[in-house]
């Protein structure tokens, strides 16, 4: 707005007339310039005012169709979410919102929670378990657990009867069967050859004789000798100072010498009272005849607890005297005959038959010396 003041004030202090009058008139002429103004501006406004009366027209119209899609939008998501009510527009249905597909997944983790527990520990009255009594993680976990106690107890019983079969067999080998053993036997085991070594020792106390085999005379051992060994001399020889009967003696083939408790050999039959020249004419009259043979380790035929075998021995005559002695062994092999307890039982024309106690394992070569029977 115009600032008429000072046209005013002039009118106040104008003196004379065509002062008064000029200050009159210059404040008419602000006044006009100012309602004119005023005037241009009012119509002005009201143009800006119908345009704007218009645009707000416009706008209200636009706020009312968003208002309506903003209505549309909800009963939409409304739909979307808990299912139709009521708008022709919404696009969902009962099966097909964010609540019916929650409920849905809730009803899926419940039947995957019964399915789960079926599987787990059978049904439980739910028509769409698949597990039943006999198809469960329950029912496989009782029967593993009942087949490893079954095992456990198949294999303490194994043990325990394992276990007792060795304490049979033991017992079998320290003194013999006891009804159930199968190993050891009443002749092979460990009490029998404690008595076996015990009968022998007192036996050597009491100047018993242990044959140790055929040897010749320049065989007989020197050392290592123990009281009660056998031998049978096949060749013959004179007596030196080793034996009780004293040197100069001359020996026929086939005498048995033994090892006497004085450190001594000793001629089991004795010294012939005769001289060379008469054991000439004696040798004359005698048919004699020395040989080894062999008995065969796989020869031997069981018979009563026993093993026999038949040697074939030319020119050997039922009235014969027979000398038999074990041939040249090694240690080892004399020790395994000697186990097996071979002994002649019988002769024949042309035949010794021999038994052993125990079935040998080895060839046993055996000496063999015949004397006729021609002494007249």
């Amino acid at each position: 707005m115009a600032n008429i003041d000072d046209k005013i004030q002039a009118i106040r202090e104008a003196i004379y007339g065509e002062e008064v009058r000029g200050a009159i008139a210059d404040g008419i002429e602000a006044m006009n310039r100012e309602s004119s103004s005023a005037y241009t501006q009012a119509v002005s406004s009201q143009t800006s005012a119908a345009a704007s009366a218009v645009a707000a027209s416009g706008y209200a119209s636009e706020a009312e169709q968003s208002k309506n899609d903003a209505i549309t939008y909800v009963n939409k998501s409304k739909s979307w979410a808990v299912g139709p009510n009521g708008s022709s527009d919404q696009e969902g249905s009962d099966t097909n919102n964010a609540k019916y597909f929650s409920q849905q997944a809730e009803q899926a983790a419940n039947a995957a929670s019964d399915k789960a527990k079926s599987w787990a520990v059978g049904p439980n009255g739910s028509s769409d378990q698949e597990g039943s009594d006999t198809n469960n993680a329950k029912y496989f976990s009782q029967q593993a657990r009942q087949a490893a106690t079954a095992a456990a107890t198949e294999a303490t019983a194994n043990v325990t009867s394992m276990m007792q079969s060795y304490i049979n067999a033991a017992k079998s080998w320290a003194i013999g069967p006891n009804g159930t053993q199968t190993s050891g036997s009443d002749n092979n085991n460990a009490y029998y050859w404690y008595l076996q070594a015990k009968s022998l020792v007192e036996g050597l106390s009491g100047n018993s004789l242990i044959p140790m085999g055929t040897i010749t005379f320049s065989q007989l051992p020197t050392n290592d000798i123990v009281v009660g060994m056998m031998y049978n001399i096949s060749n013959e020889f004179v007596t030196d100072a080793r034996f009780a009967e004293g040197a100069g003696h001359v020996i026929p083939p086939g005498a048995n010498v033994y090892w006497t408790a004085q450190s001594k050999w000793d001629i089991l039959a004795g010294v012939p009272a005769i001289d060379r020249n008469e054991l000439t004419v004696l040798e004359n009259k005698l048919t004699l005849d020395s040989g080894e043979y062999t008995l065969i380790a796989n020869g031997w035929t069981a018979s009563d607890d026993i093993y026999v075998q038949t040697l074939s021995v030319s020119g050997l005559k039922n009235t014969d005297i027979v000398i038999v002695g074990y041939g040249s062994m090694t240690k080892a092999d004399k020790k395994l005959a000697l186990k097996a307890q071979i002994t002649c039982v019988a002769q024949g024309t042309n035949t010794l038959t021999f038994e052993a106690e125990e079935l040998p394992t080895i060839n046993v070569p055996v000496n063999v010396v015949i004397q006729g029977n021609n002494l007249t």
